[in-house]
């Protein structure tokens, strides 16, 4: 009788065992390695999977044990093709994270251990929506012909470019407007003065104003207050930037503001007392008085400047310094001079560079050194005494210009219109003399790829002419001096705007040779300057534009500023004063904001 016929149902296990059996035997052949006779059995596989949640991109991929790849198109269960034998281990990574409008990041948990005679199916991958860095802001001076000049704020961007504040509701008179002045930031927040005319209007030009402070947003556009009283700051009104480029230790173009060791200084003056050396951490009660230099009037704090370990100011007729806790006086009897309303000043050789007149030499260049604590005349450059001032429009307006280990600068007076510098044994000279007949007036310097570019004018001076030939000029790396564009470009007119240097190039706004407004950008050399984009032209004609408009470089703002990758800047179209941007491609130099219109006859920007 069968074993089957026996039992009536055999299992495969007992099969199994049979045939062993008949294949053991004494044989040579047929047995394994450990002797018993019998064949290994097959491992035991398992799958690996899970569920996926929170997608929403395309393009995920997920990827086991390095080997096995798997695609997931959207939530839910998924199984990885190839399985894996017991006691092995998985591990479960994204290969691919999806792409979508808003940036996803997914993430696996429960991914990997050692597989246990079952399938895997609690892996999680979970997906998350990331949202966009914030972009970073800046606070600058606008005006829409609504609102009075008022503090704005823009990212770069049409709906992230609006008024912060209507500090001074519904006024739109030009000649009482407030003002905005002397922007700078610090640790991501802006501050700021906010002035009337002509009520805080000051001797020589300058404003005094309430201090505010803002985070880019509405609401956290605040004053600062010291005892529920305001803080009153000064500011010149000579050249005040909208922009108020953020410089190392100079925080508006006038000096009266410094960011140093994390807090802001400035000439401030509480409720009682003059104009004072202040400073402040942004908060209420980090703000206070200093030091009262001159405890009968005012010291009138200004021209900071960082220099051996401590920040250097020019008050009360002598050169002063402060590590935040001690302010001492360290020099008396002398005073900054300064072109233009801009502070002349300069760290090189380790000393302080300035223009200084001592009442004998006239305004000449000279400089103070913390090592051996004096003051001394670098070069008597007129010594006729004639009327000149050291600075010129250097790189951030200090005046000077550090390239290659020299220091530039501009005389300018009857005799010095041109370009000079300062070397490294304080030997001074003339770098060149573009202009025999009359006046260069180089300025605007800027380093671009190791050479040195400016503007400056080379037309002969002609008595009762007034004829002038501006081009961008260089100072190669041989130390050479040649023109970069040609004559027409500049002819009769000065440059609207300073050089900005952004993405290795120039940028700088100027009238074409039919007098029309343009954006140029230049490569440093002839070939490569050329027109950007036209901002304002009547051909094509501008629909409704003011023929006047696009020649009027004095209703043009000069700045520019680098903000989240574009460069951005304030111009016109004929039509109105609008803010702009640029990548550096005719397609991407667009209008922003329109921030005021001709019809209101205000359009200038300070």
């Amino acid at each position: 009788m069968s074993l089957l016929s026996k039992t009536g149902l055999m299992t495969l296990a007992g099969i199994a065992a049979l045939s062993a059996c008949s294949l053991g035997g004494g044989g040579s052949s047929g047995g394994n390695v450990n002797g018993t006779g019998s064949n290994p059995p097959l491992p035991l596989t398992f799958t690996v999977g899970g569920t996926v949640s929170g997608l929403t991109g395309t393009g995920l991929a997920l990827q086991n044990n390095g080997i096995d790849t798997q695609a997931v198109a959207a939530d839910g269960a998924f199984t990885f093709a190839t399985p894996v034998a017991s006691g092995s281990a998985f591990s479960v990574t994204i290969q691919t994270q999806p792409s979508s409008t808003l940036a996803q990041t997914c993430a696996v948990t429960s991914g990997s251990g050692i597989i246990s005679d079952a399938n895997i199916v609690n892996v999680a991958v979970i997906c998350a929506s990331v949202a966009p860095p914030a972009l970073e802001y800046r606070v600058f001076q606008g005006f829409d012909g609504v609102h009075a000049w008022e503090p704005w704020r823009t990212d770069g961007t049409t709906a992230g470019t609006y008024m912060l504040q209507d500090i001074v509701p519904g006024t739109i008179d030009y000649h009482s407007d407030p003002y905005v002045h002397g922007i700078t930031q610090l640790n991501g927040t802006s501050y700021f003065v906010h002035s009337r005319y002509p009520a805080d209007r000051r001797l020589y030009g300058g404003y005094s104003g309430e201090l505010w402070k803002s985070d880019g947003t509405k609401s956290g556009t605040t004053p600062i207050q010291v005892g529920g009283a305001p803080i009153t700051v000064y500011v010149d009104n000579v050249y005040l930037s909208e922009w108020s480029e953020p410089y190392p230790v100079t925080g508006d173009l006038t000096g009266h503001f410094a960011v140093f060791n994390d807090e802001i200084y400035f000439s401030g003056r509480g409720a009682t007392g003059g104009y004072e050396l202040w400073k402040s951490n942004g908060t209420d009660t980090g703000t206070a008085l200093l030091k009262d230099i001159n405890p009968a009037g005012d010291s009138d704090p200004q021209c900071f400047i960082s220099y051996s370990g401590a920040l250097y100011f020019w008050a009360n007729g002598g050169l002063w310094k402060t590590d935040g806790a001690n302010t001492t006086l360290v020099h008396d009897g002398i005073t900054l001079e300064r072109h233009t309303g801009y502070c002349t000043q300069a760290v090189f050789n380790g000393a302080i560079y300035f223009g200084l007149n001592d009442g004998i030499h006239g305004p000449e260049l000279w400089k103070y050194s913390a090592t051996s604590n004096t003051v001394e005349m670098v070069k008597d450059i007129n010594p006729d005494n004639s009327n000149q001032v050291i600075g010129g429009m250097g790189e951030g307006a200090s005046g000077f210009t550090l390239f290659d280990g020299e220091l530039y600068f501009l005389p300018n007076g009857r005799t010095s219109g041109e370009l000079w510098k300062v070397g490294v044994n304080d030997a001074v000279s003339q770098v060149t003399n573009i202009n025999p007949t009359g006046y260069s007036s180089p300025h605007d310097l800027v380093e671009l790829n190791g050479e040195l570019y400016f503007i400056a004018n080379d037309a002969p001076f002609v008595s009762g002419q007034t004829k002038t030939n501006f081009q961008l000029w260089k100072i190669a790396a041989d130390k050479t001096v040649v023109p970069v564009s040609g004559p027409a470009q500049f002819t009769y007119s000065w440059p609207t705007s300073h050089l900005y240097k952004f993405n290795g190039a120039l940028y700088y706004k100027k009238l074409d040779e039919k007098g029309q407004l343009a954006l140029w950008k230049s490569d440093g050399t002839t070939a490569g300057t050329s027109i950007l984009k036209h901002t304002c032209s009547s051909v094509p004609p501008v629909p409704n534009a003011n023929p006047y408009t696009c020649t009027a470089s004095q209703t043009d703002s000069s700045e520019f500023f680098v903000l989240n990758g574009q460069l951005l800047f304030i111009t016109n179209d004929g039509v109105s004063i609008g803010l702009w941007r640029t990548d550096g491609t005719p397609e991407g130099t667009v209008k922003i904001q329109e921030t005021c219109t001709f019809s209101t006859m205000v359009c200038a920007f300070e």
